[in-house]
């Protein structure tokens, strides 16, 4: 084990999370997008590096020589992306990028809209990289290190996760050597374990690596455009910026152990560096949806249909629960898997208003019932806030049942749901469109 590693990792753990609290000005921050596996054998980039580090003389316990090998055998996976607008798409009363977001894939190509990161993820050509890279796009062009470029079909995409899939055009399966990147585990990470991101920061500077270590794990951060949210990720202090958007995140084995999607940066200078505060997709998750995309364009999340939020002290102590643990249902959508397992948000004429983090950085307030569902499990995992209830319920497909531990009018329940499609505006929890 990495000597670093291994002292962030003791350190994280004995520390009681509990007795830390962070205090974040919300208000001067905001969300900003950083715009079947793969075979494994000694011919992928995984394989590679192994093979170089056991190869390479006892220098490669520094940790320069490590990156380095490291870098030299994988950058060559990574790619960078052009999204394209057609003319014909373009709507001059948009202020914003002059598009109309369409998402549309044909057409003529005149107009550059954005740019990005991916990686070769099969010998067929499929590039993986993040949904927002491409969104309001009609083409992409894809360049590799070494200066070929070479036009792109959109293959799959899914807004929800913020994944999509290219194909890169035929010619380059002859021209190029593939080297698909390999997937790693993301539920082996550890808080404080090294990781490496290589990209293509501002749409500029080619094949650039940044490295810094895991921050926290299973994280939900909202996608305020969508008003849904973002689940399962990995928080990183590793520096990124625009143009990382959909880079591999690396181990020190050169696996993918994630994609880089987002992170904080100050509304009030746009232009600033992304902070060290960011995220990246789980490569669990990646495993999960990308056959999917490539196989039938689109994937199927499952839906529970429900809206929560944290118990407080405050809370708790109004509805008469000795504890603050769990979330308190505020919302079931009409005809949902919970609204048909009989969740209940309570009676109207035991309302209470509560001021309630519903997004993360946005507090609101918001009307709750002291009788409403306490969910505090849910199969035989205990949920302690939102995020367990999200993460977990994500990791599920559509058709699973799930039985749900509730508290209602101070006792247990056991009640089960059968998950259900969600649409294009609805994560595995939340209603809200």
């Amino acid at each position: 084990m990495n000597s670093e590693f291994r002292f962030f990792s003791q350190l994280y753990s004995q520390i009681d999370s509990k007795s830390c609290v962070f205090l974040i000005l919300l208000s001067s921050l905001s969300i900003s997008s950083l715009s079947s596996y793969p075979s494994i054998s000694s011919s992928s980039v995984s394989g590679t590096f192994a093979n170089a580090l056991m190869s390479t003389s006892g220098n490669l316990t520094s940790q320069d020589t490590l990156l380095s090998e490291l870098y030299n055998t994988t950058v060559q996976s990574v790619v960078s992306i052009t999204t394209n607008v057609d003319p014909r798409f373009i709507d001059p009363a948009d202020n914003d990028n002059g598009d109309n977001r369409s998402s549309l894939f044909h057409g003529s190509v005149d107009v550059p809209l954005g740019f990005g990161s991916g990686f070769v993820y099969d010998r067929d050509g499929h590039i993986v990289t993040n949904y927002h890279v491409l969104e309001g796009g009609t083409s992409a062009d894809v360049k590799f290190l070494n200066g070929n470029s070479y036009s792109a079909t959109l293959v799959g995409k899914d807004p929800l996760s913020d994944l999509a899939v290219l194909q890169i055009d035929p010619t380059a399966l002859f021209s190029e050597k593939l080297v698909p990147l390999e997937l790693g585990s993301s539920s082996a990470l550890n808080v404080g374990q090294q990781v490496v991101a290589i990209g293509n920061p501002v749409g500029i500077f080619s094949g650039t690596l940044t490295e810094g270590i895991v921050s926290q794990l299973n994280g939900i951060f909202p996608d305020l455009a969508r008003g849904v949210y973002n689940s399962g990720l990995i928080q990183i202090d590793v520096p990124i910026t625009h143009g990382n958007s959909g880079g591999p995140l690396l181990n020190l084995e050169g696996r993918v152990v994630g994609i880089t999607t987002l992170g904080y940066n100050n509304p009030n200078d746009p232009t600033a560096p992304i902070g060290f505060i960011n995220f990246a997709i789980p490569s669990n998750k990646i495993a999960r949806i990308v056959p999917e995309l490539i196989s039938n364009g689109t994937y199927q999340h499952a839906w529970l249909g429900i809206d929560v939020i944290d118990v407080t002290p405050y809370i708790a102590k109004n509805i008469g629960l000795s504890e603050a643990r769990g979330s308190i249902v505020y919302a079931v959508s009409p005809g949902s898997p919970a609204d048909i397992a009989g969740i209940s948000t309570g009676n109207a004429d035991n309302r209470i208003s509560v001021l309630a983090n519903l997004f993360g950085i946005v507090h609101d307030k918001i009307d709750i019932n002291s009788d409403a569902d306490v969910i505090i499990g849910v199969d035989d995992k205990q949920i302690r806030q939102r995020a367990d209830l999200v993460n977990y319920i994500d990791s599920k497909s559509v058709g699973d049942t799930v039985t749900l531990k509730i508290i209602r009018e101070g006792i247990i329940r056991n009640m089960e749901a059968t998950l259900a499609k969600s649409s294009a505006n609805q994560t595995s929890v939340s209603t809200l469109a």
